[in-house]
Order: C-alpha cells, then structure tokens, then sequence
C-alpha cells in the first residue's frame, strides 16, 4: 500500500496519528544515536508509517476517491451499488492478510448473503476469502515481484536489498502434490549469503502460514482445503540447498541459539546483570510504573502531577508480600503476550505502542525503560508473582491476571481476572512474595521506616506521587510528592539522600554528627539551572578531606526520576542519561556550559567560610575532575604557607629543580615520630624546594570504574581525571620548563626531605632537574631524528 493510497500523497501521510508518532521518535533518537541526519527522518518515517498502516489504510480504499485533473471523483470500484454493498467488507478482508489467524477466526468466520440486485442463491465466504488472499500473498515469491532491471535504479537499503535479491532469483514456485516447491534459476554466491538465509527464513515463514491457513479451514469448514498446504525441502539448510543452490559456500546454520532460555533470563534479568541488591528490582518496577503513568498523562491530557504509584510491603500468615501499583496506561493482552513476556523486547521501542496508543510519541512522549528486561528483576525478590493490569478503555470484566508460581522456570498463566481481583480503576499491580528471609533482603538498618527512606532514595527525583507504606514497620508511611525535590529544604534534601545505614564514617563522628555537617554545608544547595531554562539538579559542592568519604555522603544521579548512579564531591540530586542496560553508570544531563554558574556560585559560597587545608585539596581536586582548575587555591603543603598552583608557577621560574613528597608518606611519617616523641607533628621541615602532594586520586564516580581512563562526567563530554592534582602539578612542570617529563621519569628516589629536630631527613621523592629533563629531551629527540 504505497503512498498513492492517499489522495494527495505525502501531505495526507503527513496528517496521520502514526507518521506524527514516528516523526517524533525519531528526532528524539537522534539527541542519543548521532546516526542519523534531519534529512532521513521523513524517508524513515514515510517508509515505516506506510508499512504498520497499509492494513488499516487497505480498509478504506474501495470507498475513498481520487480527483482527476477535470476534477472528477475516481473510485477503484466504479459501480456505486457494488461499492456500497461490499465496500467495507472487501476492506475487512483486505486488512485480514495482516491479522493473526486467531483474529480471523474470530472476526471474519462468518457468511454473508447477496445484496437485492444480485442473485438470491449467491453467498460470500469472508473466512474463506480472507485465507485465499492470506496464502495468495505470502506465497508470491519470484522474480516477478523484484525484476533485477528495476533493481538497477533503486537505492535500497541492504535489508530491502537482500529481499530483493533472493525474490529476483526465485523462479515460478510449482505445485508437487500438496506442498508447493520454488527454485533458484542461478546459484547464490558467497557475497550473496544473507540474501540465502533470508530466502531459507522466509520460505519456512511461507510454509508455517500455509499449515496455519489450512488447518483453519479444516477446523471450520468441511468443503474446502487448500491444494497446497506446505513448502517442500525447508526443514533444513541442507534439503533447501537441493533447489535453491549456493556456489563455493556451505549453508550451516550456525546461528547463535539459547538452549536455556530460563538460565539466561534469571541470570541477566537478576543478580548477573544488577548484583546482589534486591533494592535494584523496586527501582525497575517502579520505573516501569512511572513509565506507564507518564504515558496516561500524555493520553488522556492531565497535568504534570498527576497519577499515583503506591508501594506497600505487606505481612501477612502466608509470608511478606510486596505490592507496586500505580494509575498508569495499563496493558494489553497482546502487551503482555508479545513484549512482557518477550525477555528483551520492549514494548515502549515496538510499533505496537504506536498502534495501541496513538498520538503518544507526537506529544513528546519518552520512555526511561528500553531493553524490555526490567520487569525480570522482579525475580531477584521471590518466585511467586502475580500481575493484574487494565487499559482505561477496557471494561472491568476485562481485567488481566497473570500468575507466575515457580519464577521462570515453569509457564506462567494468563487469564481474565474474577471477580474479585478485578481493577475498579485502571493501571497495574505487581505483587511478590518474597523469599522465605524477607529480613536478608530488607533489613530494619540502623533508621526507622529504613525500607520506606529507601525508596525515597531510589525515586528521590520522581515526577510522579509515590506512597509508601511498610507494614513490617509498625505500619510505618511515607509520601514522595511529584516533584517534589526541586523545592526541598537543606534538612529535606540530607534526608532524602543520606543513607545512614551505608555509612562507615564512625572514625569521624556519629551518624547524626555526619547529618549535622551535612545540614550546615546543605546551606549552600542550590538549583542547576541549564542555558534552556530545565533544571538539572538542586544540590552543593561537598569537597572533602580523604578520611571523611563514604558513598553515603556522594550526590545522586537519577535517570527518569530513579537513582541510577553516584558522584563524588558532589551532594544532592542531579539528573542523568544512560545508555547502560544495567542504568547504574549514568553521566549528568546537560553540558559543562550548563553547571558553569552553578559552580562558580558554589566555589564563592565555599571561599567564603574560611575553608582549612583539606577542604581546599578537596575542591582543587572535584573542580578537576569537572574540568576546571583553580590555580589560586592551596593544595600543596611546603615550608610556610601552603601552595597553590600559582606560588608553584613562580617557584619553577626561578629554580631549577623541584622535588614531591606523597601527602600521605609525609602524614605517616609524622604520626610515626609523634608515637616516639613528645613533639608535635611541625617538629618535621621541608626544604625550600620541596612539596607535599596527593598523589592518588579519588575518582569522581563510584570505584567500580577506575579502568576507565576517562570519567564522563557530562554527555559526550570526557575528563581526563586519571592522575589527578599530582598528574596537574607535573603538567605544570612541562608548561614552565618547556619540558616533556616521559612516564618512566615517573620514579621515586632517595633525596633529601628537610629535616628532622635538625638532623638532615632522607625520604624517597619524585625529583625533577629543570637541566637534565632538557637534555634527555634533546637526546630522545635526537634519537628519534635517527630512526
């Protein structure tokens, strides 16, 4: 059904519910796929809108008109009394090629009489028909269908291409008793392969409908058969390769299978893919939720706060239960049976979205799950899982059940729900009972309500009204309002992302002392405001000294309002993208350019409260890792003052050689004589030239992912954070000693440190020599000149 089904061609497509949809989705890929260019998306979305609407679209066509250039009305049928009696049911029938046969049994098993002016004795068959036009056109596959000279002018793409190849080669298929036999008039060459597989896919595709088809006929009526009821030779490579030959290649199907499919789904819809935290599974369901009520939002026109997810863990004589329902979308049988059930296939990435939920994507409609995986997290919690779930058009009758009682490893059942466990309103329950030791899974920890604060923690920046209710805590309630994090207060916003139970800075202080410095520096929150007006995060900068660090302490980064990643030396909430199937690497949203102000106001703030030395080694270093480097603060401990950046700068000026010190070697030793020695820690003087320096670096996200040379911090927007201040202050080095320092003069040596209640002091440093770095410079480029 090409675009001359549509009286005025494009502009008419254009106009439609789906092309908008599709429009939409595509543009919106492109923010994160880079693939593809402005002027593709109407190709992309002509070609594909044609093809989910050409079954709908072939139900008008016989009654529809074209105009011709005299202005008058041309009508495929041109008989009107034809036309208005058989119209609309030649559109049924036309459409059916395209349904299940399930659908056509149901909606097209019937027989219709004759209209007045035809004779009385004539009857239609619209099942019958409708499998003679279903086996008619799955079975035309010849070269008829891809003449190899109009190949010639079309660009294809290589899948397009490939079923055009293999058609072009088939000759007249020919029936040989009940089964039909096509054949090749040319062998398949090697480069020619796809086009071979595709061929030997298609004609079993071709075999399975004409076995279905007839056995619908069978099933329903007793006068008619098909002739041909199957393809012959498919049901191997090896018998097809008798009729539709290859040259100089083999066909084996060495197609990847999964013999275990259970084993695969609880090892990447579980533990394998997210870990040994069962926190992970609500934070799926309660995206797919949010998802769902984001997409009832859009439908039906309500408000930005609208729609409801309720979360309960529930006590009751069988076991502990955990219940996540919401207001949302709901789904469809097909939903369930197609794509929920579909381990990797998501429903919101599948044209059936567009189809079931029309005018969705055209709204500006953007789904946080992708891979159809995260309902299978579920699992991790308990084997027994109940679903019920109703569309808002569906009637109450028509809400669905489906129960799994042994995980994955048996079928579930689906069914209409009775009467009792029917949805008076529309959305979806998911139900759990979780396995026998719910305590192992969701301790009490170290807070009241420590389940129901987890899961402010996990939907901390949710757009969606969260209640939470623990009946295995003293019935213990918490409401998240949509939204509701932009307008926090400093205590609001430490208790919602503080994890005391995760804290292991009692070396500092107690939980409540961590709170209480938490509270004080919360002060300095504030919104980040992109260049577009979108706020992107409302928190502070929070540098710390290295023994005051914890990842209780670390900013959260969300992705669709769920936690789905850490960021040191940052506290707060701050949105995020990611590509991760898993969604716990995530990158902030936005640009450099857009946190800019956010941090300048922040440096300020945190000048302004005469910070100590630690906290200035700290903000030196997050500044860092953001890609910004304050050459004004002190970050380095020598004889005197501290030094920053800039003291170093004029220090290298003048002399010509510098020598560091790890930061840490220098505190051990100095605890290690104040263990011997009634003298305080100063009793130890650096020499004039040399610095105390940290030498690690405290990666900005989370320590799992320190085998990446560079932290993305912002989408697409890398930060060499590897060597961190010592890498920087070696930098500075190169820069004003016009030096290039190799990474094997990277070695620490015995030379002198200071001294020691006035006895020389010996340690070993990174020396470098302003006049022997430029002559091995000269030499290394003397040498490379050589070879």
């Amino acid at each position: 059904m090409s675009l001359a089904a549509y009286p005025n061609g494009l502009d008419d497509l254009k106009k439609t519910t789906i092309w908008k949809d599709l429009s939409a989705l595509y543009r919106s890929d492109i923010n994160w796929s880079g693939l593809r260019v402005e002027a593709d998306l109407d190709k992309m979305g002509t070609a594909e809108s044609l093809r989910l609407m050409h079954a709908e679209k072939s139900v008008d066509v016989a009654n529809q008109f074209w105009v011709d250039r005299n202005g008058k009305q041309i009508y495929i049928i041109d008989d009107e009394r034809l036309r208005n009696s058989f119209g609309e049911v030649i559109g049924a029938v036309a459409k059916s090629h395209w349904e299940s046969i399930e659908k056509i049994h149901v909606y097209l098993n019937r027989i219709i009489g004759s209209p007045p002016f035809l004779p009385p004795e004539w009857t239609c068959d619209l099942l019958k028909l409708s499998c003679i036009l279903r086996a008619c056109d799955v079975a035309h596959l010849d070269s008829r269908r891809a003449p190899y000279f109009t190949q010639l002018f079309r660009n294809l793409p290589p899948t397009s291409r490939d079923h055009w190849i293999f058609q072009e080669m088939l000759g007249r298929p020919i029936a040989v008793g009940d089964r039909l036999s096509y054949a090749s008039t040319r062998r398949f060459s090697e480069t020619e392969s796809a086009a071979w597989w595709l061929c030997y896919d298609t004609l079993r595709y071709v075999d399975a409908e004409l076995r279905s088809t007839d056995a619908l006929l069978a099933d329903t009526r007793t006068d008619c058969r098909l002739a041909v009821r199957g393809v012959s030779n498919v049901e191997t490579p090896a018998l097809m390769e008798k009729n539709v030959g290859t040259r100089d290649w083999v066909p084996v199907d060495a197609q990847i299978r999964i013999s275990n499919v259970s084993k695969i789904v609880s090892i990447l819809g579980g533990r394998g893919l997210y870990g040994d935290n069962p926190l992970v599974a609500l934070r799926e369901l309660i995206q797919n939720s949010c998802d769902a009520v984001r997409a009832r939002r859009l439908i039906e026109g309500r408000g930005n706060d609208w729609g409801k997810i309720r979360v309960r863990k529930r006590v009751s004589d069988n076991g502990t239960y955990i219940d996540i329902s919401d207001d949302g979308i709901g789904m469809s049988l097909e939903a369930i049976n197609s794509k929920l059930l579909d381990f990797g296939s998501s429903y919101w990435e599948s044209s059936l979205s567009y189809l079931e939920l029309p005018g969705l994507y055209a709204k500006g409609y953007k789904s946080t799950g992708r891979f159809g995986i995260g309902f299978f997290s579920v699992f991790m919690l308990g084997d027994q899982v109940s679903v019920w779930t109703r569309r808002p058009s569906a009637p109450l009758e028509k809400t669905i059940e489906l129960v799994f009682n042994s995980g994955i490893s048996t079928r579930p059942f689906i069914r209409y729900a009775n009467e009792s466990k029917r949805l008076v309103d529309p959305g979806t329950i998911v139900s759990v009972k979780i396995f026998d030791k719910p305590e192992k899974l969701f301790p009490r920890g170290r807070e009241v309500g420590y389940f129901s604060k987890s899961i402010e923690r996990i939907a901390c920046s949710c757009d969606v009204n969260i209640e939470i209710v623990d009946d295995g805590d003293g019935g213990y309630q918490l409401s998240i309002p949509a939204n509701s994090w932009k307008e926090l207060d400093p205590p609001g916003l430490v208790r919602r992302t503080f994890d005391a139970d995760r804290s292991n800075n009692e070396r500092f202080g107690s939980i409540k002392q961590i709170q209480k410095e938490l509270m004080k520096d919360a002060r300095r929150a504030r919104p980040v405001i992109a260049k577009s007006g979108e706020i992107l995060g409302f928190g502070f900068l929070n540098p710390r000294p290295d023994y005051y660090i914890g990842p209780e302490l670390d900013g959260i980064i969300t992705v669709g309002g769920l936690k789905a990643d850490q960021i040191n030396g940052l506290s707060g909430i701050f949105l995020g993208t990611t590509n991760a199937i898993s969604r716990d690497i995530a990158c902030l949203r936005g640009s450099r350019e857009d946190y800019s102000d956010w941090i300048s106001d922040q440096v300020n703030l945190i000048r302004k409260e005469n910070i100590d030395f630690g906290i200035s080694v700290g903000l030196a270093e997050t500044l860092l890792h953001l890609g910004i480097k304050d050459e004004s603060l002190p970050i380095m401990e020598r004889a005197g003052p501290a030094a920053s950046i800039n003291d170093l700068r004029n220090f290298l000026r003048v002399e010509g050689e510098v020598k560091f010190i790890h930061d840490a070697s220098l505190s051990l030793m100095r605890r290690s004589y104040a263990a011997v020695s009634s003298n305080k820690l100063g009793s130890i003087v650096l020499d004039d030239n040399v610095f105390s320096v940290r030498m690690g670096t405290r990666p900005i996200f989370p320590m799992r992912r320190l085998h990446f040379r560079e932290e993305v911090v912002w989408n697409g927007d890398g930060v060499r954070s590897d060597f961190g201040i010592f890498g920087w202050v070696v930098s500075v080095v190169e820069e004003e000693w016009n030096v290039s320092i190799a990474i094997d003069e990277y070695r620490e040596a015995k030379a002198r440190l200071g001294s020691l209640d006035g006895n020389q002091l010996d340690d070993r440093l990174y020396v470098f020599n302003r006049n022997s770095l430029s002559s091995r410079g000269a030499k290394r480029k003397r040498s490379m000149r050589q070879k």
